[in-house]
């Protein structure tokens, strides 16, 4: 009896004690909520919709930031995100990650239109333009305006329009500095006419150094960082980034010294399935164009990385959007992620991304790990005409994915007939010029067919090749067509 009763008496002890370690427990989650908005907890929620290995940076009701970098504030040396959020706060947040919490904020002025998208915290003195710590963005009247941080005061503002008459912006989108050692600002306006959608302005006279406008609706400026290294270079020649923002949407390399472009993808609807991106980041330092570029999109909650040809290297989400009756429709992926506006490098050197997908909020994640499942698509010809010989875009590297979906399409419309086959290598250096002596290294996996006019055939593969040569050709002489040809690739 004596030991029961003292047994009892432990059990007693213990529920107390665990009741004890629980409240704690509880009252610690209710005050990393009040910092944070939203709580460690969801971390770990957010690992089941979003399906991979994720780090909650910054989740608070009613702010829903578009952009967001992660810095050394020179001011103090801590660890910050700067964010700018131009629907719900329309204002700038600045967010020490230690203390998990909004250190400053300040709401821009204006109401023309939806801003800031971007907003930056100038790493040094800026000649005419700001000191060391001083925040700089633009505002919701076509202005570019830069912040004292100690006062929140606008110590100077820019209206672009008052240029000369050069220029007179439907939405000033973006305004980053430029990496001219003499200070100038790259310029984006998302509605802008032909010649004037993006720009590189002189800050000490406010002359335009040039103009373009090689593709519509411009988004961020990503800088590339170590562009024009003496080795090992990540750039094709040019300095930034900047997103095309359309339905069919592309990632565009802009030169600093004049805004002419060096590298695209997709090229006239060639490449990947880019639907309404806004914002890329160039990834490696690798050789002979080893790199690759990581592009989000806003439909599907797409991350997408790519290689110099466009073919996917992995992606997550990326689920393709609609038009219905000439609007966009966005899909949430099976990820979770609904709509991604921005992707960064964190400064240990993962990516970082904003997502849409909150309660009343966006939410800033940081990628630990990319899920190994994956499905993305691209295309790899767009109605392009045939020849009476073979004809084949690149090599496409299959050797990473499980399964390959080929869906061939004859589009030409006047009643030809086309001809098609398909070749794989299982060596991982190999290339086919047709007369090589290494041809004999390709094997037939599919044997050649036939497509009448108006229509497609699909064809899936699943054996270990290392790439594969998609073949096509007119079935009579000098009697053409046009083909379309898109791949899918499943990572089970």
């Amino acid at each position: 009896m004596r030991i029961v009763k003292w047994l009892g008496v432990l059990i007693v002890i213990a529920s107390l004690l665990f009741g004890n370690w629980q409240l704690a427990r509880l009252q610690g989650r209710i005050d990393e909520m009040a910092l944070t908005g939203f709580g460690s907890g969801v971390t770990s929620f957010l690992k089941e919709p979003y399906g991979f290995d994720n780090e909650l940076w910054f989740s608070k009701d009613g702010y829903t930031p578009h952009y967001a970098e992660h810095i050394i504030d020179p001011i103090d040396g801590k660890e910050k995100l700067i964010m700018a959020d131009p629907h719900t706060y329309q204002g700038v947040v600045l967010y020490n990650l230690a203390d998990k919490r909004i250190e400053w904020e300040v709401k821009v002025p204006g109401s023309t239109i939806n801003n800031p998208h971007t907003a930056r915290v100038l790493m040094e003195d800026v000649d005419g333009f700001g000191d060391a710590g001083d925040i700089y963005c633009c505002d919701m009247d076509q202005r570019i305006i830069v912040f004292d941080r100690a006062t929140q005061e606008i110590k100077k503002a820019i209206t672009i329009s008052a240029v000369g008459g050069q220029w007179d912006p439907n939405w000033l989108h973006e305004a980053c500095l430029s990496v001219d050692p003499v200070p100038h600002l790259i310029l984006t306006d998302y509605n802008g006419p032909d010649g004037y959608r993006y720009a590189k302005y002189r800050i000490s006279d406010g002359v335009l150094a040039w103009h373009k406008g090689d593709f519509g609706h411009p988004a961020k400026v990503c800088p590339i960082v170590g562009a024009h290294a003496s080795l090992h270079t990540p750039d094709y020649g040019g300095d930034y980034l900047i997103c095309s923002n359309e339905f069919h949407g592309s990632v565009w390399e802009i030169k600093d010294s004049d805004g002419t472009w060096t590298w695209a993808r997709p090229r006239d609807r060639q490449g990947p399935s880019l639907v309404s991106p806004h914002a890329a980041i160039r990834m490696g330092r690798v050789e002979n164009v080893g790199w690759y570029t990581v592009v989000a999109t806003e439909s599907g909650g797409g991350l997408m990385a790519i290689h110099f040809m466009g073919a996917p290297i992995w992606g997550i989400g990326n689920r393709a959007g609609k038009s219905v009756g000439g609007d966009s429709v966005y899909t949430a992926s099976v990820h979770g992620l609904s709509e991604i506006t921005h992707v960064f490098p964190t400064l240990d050197g993962r990516i970082g991304i904003v997502d849409w997908g909150g309660l009343n909020r966006a939410n800033v994640v940081i990628i630990n790990e990319i899920p190994q499942k994956q499905h993305v698509s691209w295309q790899l010809e767009h109605e392009i005409a045939t020849t009476n010989d073979y004809s084949f875009l690149e090599h496409v590297p299959v050797a990473d994915w499980d399964e390959t979906h080929i869906v061939i399409k004859n589009v030409g419309g006047g009643g030809n007939q086309l001809q098609w086959k398909v070749l794989g290598s299982l060596l991982q250096s190999s290339a086919y010029t047709g007369g090589d002596a290494r041809q004999e290294e390709w094997i037939e996996e599919k044997a050649e067919a036939t497509l009448a006019d108006g229509d497609s055939a699909t064809y899936t593969l699943s054996r270990p090749y290392q790439y594969i040569l998609v073949m096509y050709w007119s079935k009579e002489m000098d009697n053409h067509t046009k083909v379309s040809l898109y791949l899918d690739h499943v990572r089970k």
